[in-house]
């Protein structure tokens, strides 16, 4: 019995679908931000100590060691509201922040000197900051923590209608409600990035970009701008993409 020989089928296989092209970077968006956004630690504090408060052994109702814990609390979110507050009206440079660390350090040597020799400087110190503390009640804590986030998300909301777009020849401002825009022609624009405030790098990562818009116009200052580092990675390839 013969066999069928296979039917050859004149099929072609299918090409490989082309890859997809990246999309080319073509401009970078920068969104400086209010400084008021530094409150976020007190805020989160205000939250937390006003669930802590809400439970009897921090609760101002308390007596004993129990009025202590409240005291102490409001204590600390005084001192952290008042630190906070620093960072919005005073720069801490590199320079200032190394001569407050060894303010600091400083103070600290002398105190447990004193205590070495004495033996009741920690306790006299003690004493002192539970005479002030302050006793606040739960509700104190989150009206500061709602009228902070009313704050805060104000200012952001602002900064949603103020914001810059960089382009390898041109720098444009988009400010206000009504859209106004300006644009600075910059056929040979120059970034530098600048951290001049150490605190609120640490706090947001923020800092400042200098753009140089031609040798003769002054440097526009783009100040408060979250995760600094990450925008003068992005302006830095669109100049390299740029210049290919």
């Amino acid at each position: 019995m013969d066999e069928k020989a296979p039917e050859k089928t004149n099929s072609t296989p299918t090409p490989p679908a082309a890859p997809k092209a990246e999309p080319v970077m073509r401009e970078v968006l920068v969104r400086p931000m209010p400084t008021i956004l530094l409150l976020w630690p007190v805020t989160l504090m205000a939250l937390v100590f006003g669930i802590m408060a809400s439970f009897k052994p921090f609760g101002i109702e308390g007596i004993g060691d129990e009025g202590n814990k409240n005291a102490a609390i409001g204590l600390i979110f005084t001192l952290v509201f008042f630190a906070n507050l620093l960072t919005l009206f005073v720069q801490f440079t590199s320079k200032r922040t190394v001569i407050l660390a060894i303010f600091i350090a400083c103070l600290l040597a002398l105190a447990i000197f004193i205590n070495a020799s004495t033996g009741t400087f920690w306790q006299k110190v003690g004493g002192f900051f539970r005479a002030i503390g302050p006793e606040m009640s739960n509700r104190f804590y989150f009206v500061w923590f709602g009228l902070l986030v009313i704050i805060n998300l104000a200012a952001y909301l602002n900064a949603l209608f103020d914001y810059w777009i960089i382009r390898p020849s041109e720098l444009i401002h988009h400010h206000g409600v009504a859209g106004k825009t300006t644009v600075y022609k910059a056929p040979r624009l120059r970034v530098e990035k600048e951290i001049p405030d150490v605190l609120s790098y640490v706090l947001l990562r923020s800092g400042r970009l200098v753009v140089y818009t031609s040798a003769g116009d002054k440097p526009i200052m783009l100040e408060n701008l979250i995760g600094v580092n990450s925008v003068m990675r992005r302006v830095s390839i669109l100049a390299e993409l740029d210049a290919k």
